[in-house]
């Protein structure tokens, strides 16, 4: 590994962007641990390389290398142009290769897949890509179990002690005035005050102008896009509303031949524009597919 190559190795092993003028910008992505409800586990955190022909703001490559040999920015230049040139030649397929870093896998729409190497891989992400159960050691009992038991322990709310107070009361209150014939006298002494006044009340008739007969308008309902972006498939309903919600509404729910339920992010009126938008949230979904009526 020459020293570019060692300097761009160095810059991502610490999660730093590294611009390369003429060519584009890597740039570490990092994802924090979350809970997979459907697994019962943890997916690790992860941090991936990605690669955009886009250069951002911020200091290059040449610079750095500048900085690091202390010399002048012109006298840098040639160098990094001629390990450029050599960057360049990729395969003859657009995919192109950087030695100690990775590869660079040019997808169809025009955006790259970075394949880092075995070395950075495990500095980038020294806890693995495997899902983390809880373990016996960290919980009681089996997990879902344990988490039953934790919700029925939960203590009872003070405003839900007083309104069972109250109730008791008020049936205390019921009891006691049937014990003493309240409820009897009562109605005794209604039922003598309706026979001693009866007061005949005849309505007046009310004549209304007849209302116009309401048009119905026909409902056009939007025809759903025929390509959908799938981010989950679940047996039950509860777990693809759970998806919906952390969506914030924008997914919805279709039920597949065989009953189960699909939980979709978009529709796309072509197969190009669904496979583009997979690959855009292959990040967050990498398991995403595009349904095909």
């Amino acid at each position: 590994m020459d020293a570019i190559n060692q300097l761009i190795f160095n810059e991502l092993a610490q999660r730093r962007r590294v611009i390369l003028p003429g060519l584009g910008t890597l740039s570490p992505e990092h994802r924090s641990a979350a809970w997979q409800e459907w697994s019962e586990s943890y997916s690790p955190p992860r941090t991936r390389i990605s690669f955009t022909p886009l250069e951002a703001e911020g200091p290059t490559l040449p610079e750095l290398i500048a900085r690091q040999s202390d010399l002048p920015l012109r006298e840098v230049r040639p160098q990094y142009h001629a390990w450029l040139s050599e960057v360049k030649k990729g395969d003859g397929e657009g995919n192109l290769s950087i030695d100690g870093i990775g590869l660079l896998y040019r997808r169809p729409d025009g955006t790259y897949r970075v394949e880092p190497t075995v070395a950075l891989e495990r500095l980038l992400n020294p806890v693995g890509n495997d899902f983390a159960r809880p373990s016996a050691t960290s919980f009681p009992t089996e997990w879902p179990a344990y988490r039953r038991q934790r919700r029925d322990r939960r203590p009872i709310a003070p405003g839900w002690w007083i309104a069972l107070g109250a109730l008791v009361l008020v049936a205390a209150l019921v009891w006691i005035a049937c014990a003493c014939g309240w409820f009897e006298s009562l109605r005794e002494r209604m039922s003598r005050k309706e026979k001693e006044e009866v007061i005949l009340v005849v309505p007046a008739p009310v004549v209304s102008e007849p209302l116009p007969e309401p048009v119905e308008e026909p409902v056009v309902e939007p025809a759903p896009e025929p390509y959908q972006l799938i981010v989950g498939t679940f047996t039950r309903i509860q777990n693809a509303e759970q998806l919906v919600a952390e969506e914030g509404g924008r997914a919805e729910i279709f039920t597949r031949a065989d009953g189960r339920f699909m939980v979709s992010i978009g529709g796309y009126a072509t197969l190009a524009e669904a496979e583009a938008a997979k690959n855009r949230v292959w990040f967050q979904y990498p398991d995403a597919w595009v349904y095909e009526p």
